[in-house]
């Protein structure tokens, strides 16, 4: 091959361009999968920071409605054990006063009831007045203890409440019966009954506080 052969082949090599040109389609392609990328990851954040405080709170509104019927079943315990007390209390109370009634019946029996006694000498005076003496002292403790049990009554009942008052007057009608020597059987069977009444009443309320 002759050069002149040799220079126009060079001469004919294809001139090589670099096509720099912007693909606007991949490039807009590539930013809104990344917007569609940032907008699910904020969305997703966002829902999930929702969903949270929204737990939160559904937690925090079942712990405090637990503790506020924890509080109220504490007080209605407390008022349940307080009136179970006075229950007990009133019944402790009209029993030993039921019972005081017997003692103060055999006192007064024996103080008017005591042997007579005609006194011959000055000593026989001094031992009829001690065993007077003696008697009446047995006589008035027996008088004290039931009206003490009486006023423990008082102290526990309600004054407003007309089965109170009527415990109270069957009270003074038996203290006196057997105070005077008169039958008290009935008459303390008659108190006992309104006690019951009284005490049966406040055990409905106390169950009904622990159910």
């Amino acid at each position: 091959m002759g050069i002149e052969n040799l220079m126009m082949t060079i001469h004919r090599v294809p001139k090589i361009e670099l096509d720099t040109g912007t693909d606007w389609t991949a490039v807009w392609t590539a930013v809104g999968t990344s917007l569609a990328t940032i907008a699910v990851v904020l969305i997703t954040t966002a829902y999930t920071a929702y969903s949270f405080r929204k737990t939160i709170k559904a937690q925090k509104d079942v712990a405090d409605s637990l503790e506020a019927s924890r509080i109220e079943h504490s007080k209605a315990e407390a008022v349940a054990r307080s009136r179970q007390d006075w229950i007990n209390s009133l019944r402790d109370a009209v029993a030993s006063f039921i019972a005081t009634g017997d003692d103060l019946s055999a006192s007064s029996n024996k103080l008017h009831n005591r042997p007579p006694l005609v006194p011959e000498t000055q000593e026989d005076v001094h031992r009829s007045q001690d065993l007077y003496d003696k008697l009446y002292s047995e006589f008035s403790q027996s008088l004290s203890t039931a009206k003490l049990h009486y006023a423990r009554v008082q102290l526990y009942t309600n004054p407003a409440e007309a089965e109170s008052e009527e415990l109270l007057l069957a009270m003074n009608a038996y203290v006196k019966a057997c105070a005077e020597r008169m039958p008290s059987a009935d008459l303390g069977n008659a108190v006992v009954e309104v006690a019951q009444r009284i005490i049966k009443k406040e055990w409905v309320r106390v169950r009904a506080m622990k159910t």
